[in-house]
């Protein structure tokens, strides 16, 4: 581990271009971000495909994360709680109608999170922990492309797209939050470990999404992806 911090620390840490990023003005920063938004919306979000049911499910599905969001078992010290099953309506919206649907869906929820009182120390930072951390939440849509029975898609999905965004939290808490670490800790330990706050919720969505009967709650979901194919998943 010494060896990857160290080169983590050459080429990552002290990297000419990331250092002109971090010194960009918050001003500057939020005007690349708008733009970067603005055609991230216009391209991804024309390539999937989308009709009125697929907007009002999203819409469902983004409303439903958000008041689990705000139901809170666990408040961490330094940011971040364990909440009660956010990530579940998003995740079965990527499995059941596609990567880029749910990307545009994951990302637009990221920003409503950002809104919310967010822990910022850098424009970076909160495009990892807000932006990143929540559009990788799409990619549980290959899961549908699994040799797994259909029971355990869904579960797959959350348990792969729960690892993927402690894995986004661990590289922000490494460049971000480095200095909270205990004396003699890698930066990274401290991050793996701290952000595992994360994974009490994928648990408790798995299993929600085991419980015999619970793929009915996702049918209208599954039943739509069916109806608009899968050539623009």
């Amino acid at each position: 581990m010494s060896g990857f911090m160290e080169w983590f620390d050459a080429n990552i840490k002290t990297s000419y271009y990331l250092k002109k990023l971090f010194e960009l003005d918050w001003r500057v920063a939020a005007a690349i971000a708008l733009l970067a938004l603005t055609g991230f919306f216009l391209i991804r979000g024309g390539r999937a495909g989308w009709n009125g049911r697929a907007i009002a499910y999203a819409a469902m599905c983004m409303a439903v994360s958000f008041v689990l969001s705000s139901i809170r078992l666990y408040r961490m010290p330094a940011g971040g709680s364990v909440v009660l099953c956010s990530i579940l309506p998003l995740v079965a919206f990527s499995l059941y109608l596609g990567v880029l649907r749910a990307e545009v869906l994951c990302v637009a929820y990221g920003f409503l999170q950002l809104a919310q009182g967010a822990w910022i120390v850098h424009p970076a930072q909160a495009a990892l922990d807000y932006i990143v951390a929540y559009a990788v939440l799409s990619l549980g849509g290959l899961a549908q492309y699994a040799k797994i029975p259909k029971k355990w898609k869904l579960p797959a999905a959350l348990a792969f797209t729960g690892i993927l965004r402690w894995a986004v939290h661990v590289l922000s808490g490494m460049i971000f939050f480095a200095s909270y670490a205990p004396d003699g800790q890698s930066p990274f330990v401290y991050s793996a470990v701290y952000n595992m706050f994360l994974f009490p919720e994928v648990v408790l969505s798995i299993i929600i999404a085991l419980i015999p009967g619970a793929g009915r709650l996702f049918a209208p979901l599954e039943n739509l992806g069916l109806e608009l194919g899968a050539e623009k998943r």
